[in-house]
């Protein structure tokens, strides 16, 4: 969040994103993505950039898209899709 580099901030936040899926992604929950709670590290790091008036509103958005669907299911070796796209959409939020 702190680096002027464009790249590097977004290529950081992409980074962010995933590990933030793989920790909701091993929580144990019952089956109620609501019970899935977003880390605080994660919510910061997106309000500093959504807060950031030096950064342009279109690389903001760009910044805040989430991997694809498709690239997040390379991240397991055994796929559970419904689960996958489940807390997927619990990070749009």
């Amino acid at each position: 969040k702190f680096d002027d580099n464009l790249f590097i901030r977004w290529e950081s936040g992409q980074s962010l994103f995933i590990h933030e899926f793989k920790r909701c992604f091993n929580v144990e929950f019952d089956n109620n993505s609501q019970s899935m709670e977003i880390s605080l590290e994660f919510l910061s790091a997106l309000k500093a950039n959504l807060t950031n008036d030096e950064l342009d509103k279109a690389f903001i958005a760009e910044l805040l898209s989430m991997p694809s669907l498709k690239y997040l299911m390379t991240l397991f070796e055994k796929i559970d899709l419904e689960r996958i796209y489940q807390v997927r959409q619990r990070l749009l939020i």
